[in-house]
C-alpha cells in the first residue's frame, strides 16, 4: 500500500500579524537609507579616531587577531598610531585597514537595494513588529524588527532598522547561504550617531561571516571598526 504523504500550506498571518506587517511595509518603503551609506562614504572627509579590529580563525585553533589605533587626518591619509596582534598572520593579513577607510564598500555590503522583506510580494515569508517611541541618542526612534519565518526560503533571516524621522540611521542582519559544499551564516551591524542637532556621524560597523565546509575546518572572520573624536554628545 503506497500512502501519499502531505504537508499543509502555512497558515496566513493572523490580524495581528497583518496590521504589523503593513504598518513596518510603509515605514520601510518611505525609510531613507541613503544618508546611512553617504555617511560612511565620506567618513574620510572629517578627521577622526577608530579602532579597527579583524579576526580570523579556522577549526579549533586560536583565532588570529590583529587590532589597531588609526587616526584619519585632513588629507584623508589614516595613520596607524598603535597595533597589538595576536596569533600568526598570512603575508598581508588585514593590512588594508592601514591605507583605506575601506568603509563606503562596507556599508553597501550589509544594505541592499531591495531586500525581500521590504516588498509586499514577499511579505508572507516574514514575521514584522513595530516598536514606535523608542529613545536612543537622546531622540525618538521606531524600530522595525523583521524575521524570517522558519520555513522560508529566504537568505537574510533577521533584520532590525532603527527610523529617525524616517531616516535610517543603523541597521542589524543576519544572513544565511547553503550550497552542496559550505554553508554561511553572517552578522551585520552598521550604526550611526548624532553630532550636535542635525549631524550624524560613523559610530560602529561590525562584520562576522562563518563558513561551515563538508570537507575542510570551518573558517570565521570578524571585523569591527568603530569611530570616536567627532565631537559627539554621550547618549
Amino acid at each position: 500500500m503506497l500512502v501519499a504523504a502531505c504537508t499543509s500550506a502555512p497558515a496566513p498571518p493572523g490580524p495581528e500579524e497583518a496590521h504589523a506587517a503593513t504598518q513596518a511595509l510603509a515605514l520601510l518603503a518611505n525609510a531613507d537609507d541613503s544618508t546611512l551609506i553617504h555617511v560612511f562614504a565620506d567618513a574620510a572627509a572629517k578627521p577622526h579616531s577608530r579602532t579597527s579590529r579583524i579576526s580570523e580563525q579556522t577549526g579549533v585553533r586560536p583565532a588570529n587577531t590583529v587590532t589597531r589605533l588609526v587616526r584619519q587626518d585632513t588629507s584623508g591619509d589614516a595613520i596607524v598610531e598603535s597595533e597589538t596582534t595576536l596569533g600568526s598572520f598570512p603575508s598581508g593579513f588585514g593590512r588594508s585597514v592601514s591605507n583605506t577607510l575601506e568603509v563606503a564598500h562596507l556599508a553597501r555590503q550589509i544594505i541592499e537595494s531591495e531586500p525581500a522583506y521590504r516588498s509586499t510580494r514577499f511579505a508572507e515569508d516574514f514575521i514584522y513588529r513595530v516598536v514606535p517611541d523608542t529613545v536612543i541618542w537622546r531622540r525618538p526612534m521606531t524600530v522595525v524588527d523583521i524575521e524570517a519565518r522558519p520555513e522560508a526560503r529566504q537568505p537574510i533571516r533577521r533584520a532590525r532598522y532603527y527610523l529617525a524621522q524616517g531616516m535610517v540611521t543603523a541597521i542589524d542582519m543576519e544572513r544565511t547561504r547553503q550550497t552542496l559544499f559550505f554553508s554561511e551564516h553572517s552578522s551585520y551591524v552598521l550604526r550611526l550617531r548624532p553630532s550636535g542637532l542635525d549631524e550624524w556621524v560613523p559610530y560602529h560597523i561590525y562584520m562576522s561571516t562563518r563558513l561551515m565546509f563538508i570537507l575542510r575546518s570551518s573558517r570565521w572572520i570578524t571585523r569591527r571598526e568603530s569611530f570616536f573624536g567627532y565631537g559627539v554628545a554621550a547618549p
